[in-house]
């Protein structure tokens, strides 16, 4: 991933029944909302919307990431799937890191430092 969000027991209706979801499937949603409300703050600034997020997301973890990032820096994605036999070893995952890792990609934001 390039980016993460807390996303554990967040709630969702799903064919009208209130579920729990966890992990990507919260996370994408959450930053799809938040790259919305950018967008549409820009717009309303007469700004053109950010586009292709990527390169923004990447820039701004190099020019203020200290100040808007939060490095996830403890944990793993070693067993994320009960369903799948023997999902719990640690060769069918990755472990996080200081920095960009395979399991947070740049870490969590605080989005009201991210877009004020």
């Amino acid at each position: 991933p390039d980016i993460s969000a807390i996303a554990n027991n967040l709630l969702v209706v799903l064919d009208g029944n209130l579920v729990s979801i966890d992990g990507t499937s919260g996370s994408a949603p959450i930053w799809a909302g938040m790259i919305a409300l950018i967008n549409s703050a820009r717009i309303a600034q007469g700004k053109k919307p950010v586009g292709f997020f990527n390169p923004a997301l990447y820039q701004f973890a190099q020019d203020h990431y200290e100040e808007v990032y939060v490095d996830i820096t403890s944990g793993d994605n070693f067993c994320t799937n009960a369903l799948f036999n023997n999902c719990c070893s640690e060769t069918l995952g990755y472990q996080t890191a200081v920095g960009w890792d395979p399991v947070t990609g740049l870490g969590s934001v605080n989005y009201t430092a991210f877009f004020p």
